[in-house]
């Protein structure tokens, strides 16, 4: 499935409709699992992500291969944020195949931050330590390759072209790798190469990508192809390449034409999004509760509630701050006393905190009057990181406390709470439940605030959170077990005894999953571990209950001898 222009994606676009139509939700998800490469070839990139977000979000089967497609179609959909998280959230997926988990990878690299691209120089690593010197390269290496090389500049992607090039690698990486020289190529503020080797190395790679670009017929060029040819275009016309490498003017009309058509799915995803965001917003202010307190006067009179984006605050793991899709510049949270401030009004969750006990909690041993000038010191900062259109909507003060806006508030320390009140008390639903673990696993994995070290409350909440979570992990064990899932059971309590040796309830609920699924040796292993713990590290006997659970395994395990 190609096209060579907007009305070559008809078709395909046509296809993903129908499959709506009459078809399963599972059959649609397998569906799109055989023919996303077709589809992304083919430049249908809304359509297959509404069936994606229709069918395949929650899939049993393909998920992995159907997340990786996703990924690349809300990058190509510049929808940066939600790709990102996609890409973030299964990269570190144990299950995970490796030319998935290196698509992954490459999107992340792309979009993501240098901890992204570090992760991928060390897969990259993994695959060149296994790989024979010389051999053929297989389309997992090649792609981890690509994305250890994103954001360093010219030659080193040039470089990581030609050893693709030179062990025989798929078009689909060696296509991706050449379109990104050029664009980063493009980037450059002064065109030219620092030697005439570095030069002819990716005048090597425009010759290439000229040959293939007149090969390919303007009717069967592929998405990634137009991609290619653009960018060497937009370097020829910035002066940084010859122009004796510029696109036939067939193959440049065919490329722009695909591109002018990803821009109105671009646009038109965007207004969806908008729309989706302000449905949503207005059903969360109509279901507030009733009783709700007055607000108290905001730092802008009349912002709360406005059209003001939403404040995304991640906690877990280290401090990221977002205002709709919008990164903050972390530049404005250099003080470790501005990250704590903000913690702990997020952690409030929009309830007032007094300003006395913020400047107890801050500045313990500081005088009334020092202590008072710091806070408003580092409450100047915060308004300046958390600045929209020139005003700060988020934060509310009274005179004796402050607040953030929970109206315009979202954290991914809510969210966590959320999923363990699900994981207790919601209905049990294996495939949600599987989404939650794995979030768990990636996303939520991090401490509180890692950074903060000293201030007490933030290390108060970060030990409830801790208990919480595993509190939540062996409810969920239970429940499964109950229900007759003991292999679902399984992985919930080796989440929950993996999180805190200490719990000997964790370990009890690892051991009668481990019964349940028949594995009794690993169940008598987890005690003998757990007592050992328990008698070396804090000088205690196990419980009578954990103690029963191991003599129902070792009489299990003799009665069958």
């Amino acid at each position: 499935m190609h096209c060579g222009d907007a009305a070559r994606s008809r078709p395909a676009s046509r296809a993903c409709a129908v499959v709506r139509s009459f078809a399963t939700k599972p059959a649609c998800a397998s569906w799109l699992a055989a023919h996303g490469a077709d589809l992304l070839s083919a430049a249908c990139f809304k359509p297959a992500h509404e069936l994606f977000v229709y069918a395949g979000k929650n899939a049993r089967q393909n998920r992995i291969l159907l997340a990786a497609d996703e990924a690349v179609r809300l990058a190509a959909l510049d929808d940066a944020a939600c790709a990102l998280f996609l890409a973030r959230k299964f990269a570190s997926s144990r299950s995970i195949d490796p030319e998935s988990r290196s698509r992954m990878l490459l999107v992340a690299s792309c979009l993501g931050d240098d901890e992204d691209r570090r992760r991928a120089e060390s897969v990259a690593a993994e695959f060149a330590a296994r790989a024979k010197v010389g051999g053929s390269i297989a389309p997992a290496a090649a792609f981890s390759l690509v994305a250890a090389q994103v954001g360093k500049g010219v030659m080193p992607l040039a470089e990581a072209w030609g050893e693709l090039a030179s062990r025989g690698a798929p078009d689909g990486p060696l296509v991706f790798a050449a379109a990104m020289v050029f664009w980063a190529l493009a980037q450059k503020k002064t065109p030219g190469f620092a030697s005439p080797e570095d030069a002819r190395a990716v005048e090597r790679v425009a010759l290439w990508a000229c040959d293939l670009a007149a090969r390919t017929p303007s009717v069967a060029m592929s998405w990634q192809c137009a991609f290619l040819v653009v960018s060497l275009s937009r370097a020829v016309e910035e002066g940084s390449l010859p122009t004796r490498f510029s696109p036939a003017a067939d193959a440049l009309a065919a490329a722009r034409a695909i591109e002018a058509a990803r821009f109105t799915e671009c646009a038109a995803h965007r207004r969806d999004s908008l729309r989706e965001e302000r449905a949503r917003a207005e059903r969360e202010r109509s279901s507030r509760d009733r009783y709700e307190a007055r607000p108290i006067r905001s730092e802008t009179p009349g912002a709360p509630g406005s059209s003001a984006p939403i404040l995304y605050v991640r906690l877990l793991g280290g401090l990221d701050v977002r205002i709709g899709e919008q990164q903050v510049d972390m530049q404005a949270f250099s003080r470790q006393k501005t990250k704590t401030l903000l913690a702990l009004l997020v952690l409030a969750r929009g309830r007032e905190l007094s300003r006395e006990r913020l400047l107890e909690t801050l500045w313990p041993d500081s005088p009334h009057g020092c202590a008072i000038k710091n806070f408003y010191s580092v409450w100047s900062q915060l308004k300046r990181g958390l600045d929209y259109e020139g005003t700060c909507p988020y934060l509310l003060r009274d005179q004796g406390g402050v607040r953030l806006d929970a109206r315009l508030l979202r954290s991914d320390v809510a969210e966590l709470d959320s999923i363990c009140r699900a994981l207790s008390f919601g209905e049990i639903d294996l495939d949600r439940w599987r989404d939650h673990l794995e979030a768990i696993d990636g996303s939520y994995s991090g401490d509180l605030l890692p950074s903060e070290s000293v201030n007490d409350d933030i290390a108060a909440a970060r030990r409830r959170l801790r208990i919480n979570l595993v509190d939540s992990l062996v409810c969920a064990s239970g429940r499964l077990l109950e229900s007759g899932e003991p292999r679902a059971a399984l992985w919930f309590a080796r989440e929950a005894a993996g999180r805190d040796r200490s719990r000997e309830d964790a370990c009890a609920a690892l051991m009668e999953a481990q019964l349940g699924a028949g594995q009794r040796a690993a169940a008598i292993d987890t005690y003998l571990s757990c007592r050992r713990y328990l008698v070396e590290e804090l000088g205690i006997d196990p419980s009578p209950s954990i103690v029963a659970l191991y003599r129902s395994a070792v009489e299990a395990e003799e009665a069958l001898e």
